[in-house]
Parts: C-alpha cells; structure tokens; sequence
C-alpha cells in the first residue's frame, strides 16, 4: 500500500489553489473496484461504511473509470495498475448511495488511513443519462480521482493552500473547480450544459499533479498530428504533448480560426464552444488549450500549426515553428525561434506585433533579419507587421502591405502597389515603385510616395510628405505638415494645422484645409482650393487665412466651394469647375454694390469673401496673394 507525505508550496497561484497538501510517495498507484462491504473493514471508525448503501460497478462503469484514470496518467508521472484484490489497492471505486453523499466524494485525501485515495460515488452520478466524456458523471470521475491523487477544490483554503481568486476559478481551468465560469463562484452547482463538460485534466490541473508527480514524456512523444472534428458539437480539451515535432492541423475547417502555440494559451475555431451556462448564454474562451511547460522544457512544445480555409491567424512560440495558413487571408507570428511561415492562398501577414524589441524584417531578403525575424522565411506572405518599437519593414516586388504599429518605424514598399501604415511614432515612409497607399499615423512622420500616382496621408502629427515623381494626391491630416506634391500633376492638402502645402512641379490642386496654412504651386497651372470652414471677419484671420506665395495670374486659378461660399451659386463641381459670375468679384478695399461676393485689395493683396457685398456685414479675410496682381473674375472657378 502506497503512503504519502507532505509538499511544499510552490507560489504559483495555478498549483497552490488546488493542492490539499499531501501527495503520494510513489509514482505507481494501484487500483481495484470494491465488490463487497467485507472488502472495506479496514476503514478507520470515522469512515466506516454502512454495507446497506454499498454497491459494485457494473463492468461498462468500470471501464469509463479506467478511461478516466488514463486521462491523468497521459499528463503525469502516474501510472494506475488494477490490483488483484481490493484489499490489496490504493484506489477503491464503488457506489456508496448514503444521504451524506449525495454526489460522489473521496474517503480522505492521500495519508496514511487505509481508505485514503478511496472514491465513493453517489446518487447523482447514478442517475445520469451519459457517463461519455463532456459528461457530467464523467467529469465527476475525474474531479473524484483528482482529490484521490492530492487536488483540493480552488475555492477551499486548507491548511496553508489558499483558494483561489474566483476571477480564475473556472471548470475552464480545473475539473476540480465548482464554477462553471470564473467570477461566477462556487454556490448553486454547475450551469454547463450535457456535453460541455472537460473529458481530461485541464491547464491548473496538469500542471498541479506534474508538480507533486512530474510529467509523462513517453506520452506522444513521437511526430505527433493532431487533427480536430469540425462535425463535433463541442471541442473543449487541454493538451499536453511528451515530445517530438507536432502538428495541429486544421485543414478541414473553413471558420476562422485562431491557433496559439503558446504554453497556457487557446485556439479557437470559431466554434463549437462549450457552454458554460446555459441561462446567461455564456461560453468557453476557447476550444484547445495548450499544457504549461513542465520546469520550461520545450519537449511539451506545439511546433506547427496548419489553418483551415478562412481567415486565419496563427501563433508560434519559441520552437521553430511552421506555420501553413492554407486558404484565407492569414496572419501568421511565428514569435522567438527560427519561422517558416507559409500564407498559402489569399493576401497573407507575418505579425511581430508581440516582438519584445524591435525587428528587421524583409520579405525580398529575409537572410538579413534581426530580432524575432532572425531566421525567419516567408513563403506566400505579402504583408509585414511590425511592433511596438522601433522596426525596418521592407516589402518585395509585388503589392505589398506594412504597417508598423508602435515605434518610430522605417517602411519601404519596394515594387509593387503597396498599402503602407507607419501607426504610432516618428515612421519614415518609401512607398517604392507603384501606385501606394501611405499612411503616417500618430506621430511626426515623413512620407514619401517616390514613382507612381501615390496617395499618402500624414494623419495625425507634424509631418514631412511628398509625393516624389507619378500623379499623386498627399493629405498632411491634423498638426503643422509640410506637404509636397512633387513632379506630376498632384492633389496636395494641407487639412488641418498651419501647414506648409506645395505643388512642385506640374498642374496640381492645393487645399490648405482649415488653419492659417501657406501654399505654394511652384511651375505648371496650379489651382489653389479653398474648401474648409470660415470663421468670422473677427476670427477667420487667426484661424483659416492662407498665404499663396507665387500666384501667377497667367497659369492659376482660384477655386472656391460653393458649400463654403455659398453666395457664389451652386453650378460648379471639381470634376467640372464653373467660372465665377463677373458681377461677383471687384478690386479695392470694400464691396462697391451687393453682389460684390470677392474682393481682392491690390494694395495689401488679401482677398476677402463678403456674403452680404456692400451692405452690412463685414467681409472676410480669406487669403493673403502678392500685391498688385492683375485679378479678375477670370481667376476665379465655382466648385
């Protein structure tokens, strides 16, 4: 007969809030299923049975035990060997249907007394319609042989043990839980529904018995496949894996999945959740969980991972993972290690958003990675994700997307046509070759488009921006820019701030936006664009009155936004600009007759909007031109 001695804490809350605080002395139990009363007269008085409550297993029972008994020894360092006699074992089962054990209990917890590890199991387990895994009779069996084995129930303080935040308490974590779902507590019995029920030891569970018996490496620990039913009703499971390069294949499923490699976390499949309560329509957080490691040896480790034909995303851990996101369009973060990541069809991402530092990745030369990319290689991926620090992200000849999250980030396109976000931080931006997409983020950014018709977009922050060569439209977005269109004929908005907005060369558009902005065309037949909001003839100066530096009445023009400038009538669009009415427009200080809209001051050079011409009200004070131009209604377009 087995005996059992004391354990230590160890002050991790997931062990500590399920150990009684004994455990056997050997790794090798015994078991038998008690067939007569007459087998059990060696119980202290305390426990001693009444014979009238007492009865056997039938054979198809026993076996769901035995199958129970496997789940714990697949995880642990136990092994159960049925003894020849009842007698003779350190594990007794039986029915034993008294009014003190009206579920099932174990006698006492692993010691010295002869009944210690014994389970009695009770009425309600006999009256279940199922003792199938995801049952409730069979996740008793497996909470019975855990308190026989040295688990307490989380929610218990025994000795110095202590129970567990209720916010972990969950059947998700420990078949020893009462709580079907954390913070939900202990009162009331389980709400689960028949067949969400675990059918093996969960994440606390495995790593509470590994630390009183160690773990079992001999348990797959081959090249192991995993593959999952989508067809099944519910997929709630912890696994723990001996060794060996191993594979969880989801091939065969078309939701959307989420596969993590990483020791404690959950795949999810999208569904086939367990319920954990039927009433509030509460759910699993997932479907499989992966064991902790055992003392941080990887041999438990989940190396690869195959998704299915939806939108996957895809988590490694620190081995050398092999990600396969097959159909979809993926994201794959092959963390630490040296990655193979495969997108497989569709536009497909490899993600360092978790990287603890910040990386250099490449999908045209990824020999020279460093950080979480070192050692990395792409194959069908068209995307890089950054992280949260500083990263270089270079695409390759084809279309590609960037986006570098956190940090001050360096982004090239390469060829292609690329969709380029430099997030949060001070991102210096090349879209490369192509027709790209730019866009700056939070942070004072610079942003340049290069060759092709560009579209850049500072965003937020005090940005530098140009489009460079190519047709290209370039938004500063809030704060102070500097924006440039470059060669080509170019849309360049200021947007708000005070920003400095420049064509360059070629027939562009310039819109400062709203703020005192100063706008420059340079060569070529420049429209100047003034679209935002108006202020007051007191305010508008402080905040909307630009300053065209070259306005050159042969080559540019004026275009005013009859949603603004509403006096000026509504024909007019920028696809099609209207000339301006002639009555609407003067030269001088002030509005001679009332529908003298515009005014240009050829001895100051502001030129003015007066909603209500000579009458009244004050005129507005719009921009700021060179003196002495030759203006005239000619100049001005109604969009």
């Amino acid at each position: 007969m087995a005996t059992a001695i004391e354990v230590d804490p160890t002050n991790n809350y997931a062990i500590d809030g399920i150990l009684f605080g004994t455990r056997w002395t050997t790794t090798a139990l015994t078991y038998s299923f008690a067939t007569l009363p007459s087998q059990l007269l060696d119980y202290s008085p305390v426990n001693a049975i009444n014979p009238d409550d007492f009865s056997a297993l039938d054979s198809t029972q026993q076996l769901y035990v035995e199958r129970a008994l496997e789940m714990w020894t697949a995880v642990s360092g136990l092994t159960f060997t049925e003894a020849a006699s009842p007698e003779d074992a350190d594990i007794r089962i039986y029915w034993y249907r008294s009014p003190e054990n009206p579920t099932a209990r174990v006698v006492d917890f692993p010691s010295s007394e002869p009944e210690a590890g014994d389970i009695q199991l009770g009425g309600s387990v006999a009256d279940s319609n199922s003792w199938e895994p995801g049952s409730y009779a069979y996740l008793t069996i497996l909470h019975e042989i855990g308190h026989a084995l040295g688990l307490k129930h989380p929610h218990n303080e025994i000795g110095i043990f202590p129970e567990v935040d209720p916010a972990v308490d969950s059947i998700e974590l420990s078949v020893m839980s009462y709580s079907s779902y954390p913070g939900r507590g202990s009162e009331g019995g389980y709400t689960l529904a028949e067949g969400s029920y675990p059918t093996a030891p969960m994440l606390h569970d495995i790593a509470a018995l590994q630390y009183l018996y160690g773990p079992n490496w001999s348990y797959k620990s081959d090249d192991t496949t995993y593959t999952f039913d989508p067809s099944a009703d519910v997929l709630f499971d912890t696994l723990w894996d001996g060794g060996g390069n191993d594979t969880y294949n989801f091939e065969n499923y078309a939701t959307n999945l989420t596969i993590n490699l990483l020791p404690g976390q959950w795949s999810d499949v999208g569904r086939q959740y367990a319920l954990l309560d039927g009433f509030e329509g509460i759910y699993a957080r997932g479907n499989i969980a992966n064991a902790y490691l055992y003392q941080n040896d990887p041999r438990s480790l989940i190396e690869n991972a195959r998704g299915g034909s939806g939108h996957d995303t895809l988590i490694g851990n620190h081995a050398a993972n092999r990600l396969s996101g097959n159909a979809g369009n993926d994201t794959l973060s092959g963390g630490a290690g040296a990655d193979t990541l495969e997108g497989g069809a569709g536009f497909n991402w490899a993600s360092y958003a978790n990287a603890t530092a910040g990386v250099n990745a490449s999908l045209i030369a990824s020999a020279g990675n460093t950080g979480e990319a070192s050692g990395d290689v792409y194959a069908s991926i068209q995307g890089l994700q950054g992280s949260a620090y500083g990263d270089r992200l270079t695409g390759d000849t084809g279309g590609n997307g960037l986006q570098g999250l956190g940090g001050n980030d360096t982004l090239y396109g390469g060829d292609g046509n690329d969709r380029i976000s430099g997030d949060a931080g001070n991102d210096y931006v090349s879209g490369g070759w192509g027709n790209d997409r730019i866009l700056g983020g939070s942070g004072s950014d610079r942003l340049y488009g290069y060759t092709g018709s560009d579209t850049l977009d500072g965003e937020s922050g005090n940005d530098l921006m140009s489009g460079s060569s190519g047709n290209d439209t370039v938004r500063g977005g809030s704060g102070n820019d500097s924006v440039d269109g470059g060669s080509g004929n170019d849309w360049v908005y200021g947007d708000t701030g005070a920003d400095r907005v420049n064509g360059s060369s070629g027939n562009d558009r310039l819109s400062g936006g709203a703020g005192n902005d100063a706008l420059h065309g340079g060569t070529g037949r420049d429209a100047f664009v003034f679209d935002s909001a108006l202020g007051t003839a007191r305010t508008n100066r402080k905040i909307n009155f630009d300053t065209i530096k070259d306005f050159n009445v042969a080559d540019d023009s004026l275009w005013l936004d009859n949603a603004i400038f509403s006096k000026l009538g509504k024909t007019g669009s920028l696809s099609k600009p209207a000339q301006l009415n002639k009555a609407f427009f003067t030269v001088g200080e002030h509005a001679e007759d009332r529908n003298d809209y515009l005014i240009y001051n050829k001895r100051t050079g502001i030129l003015s909007y007066d909603a209500d011409g000579s009458s009244a009200g004050k005129a507005v004070e719009i921009a700021l031109l060179k003196k002495g131009l030759a203006l005239s209604y000619r100049d001005f377009f109604v969009v």
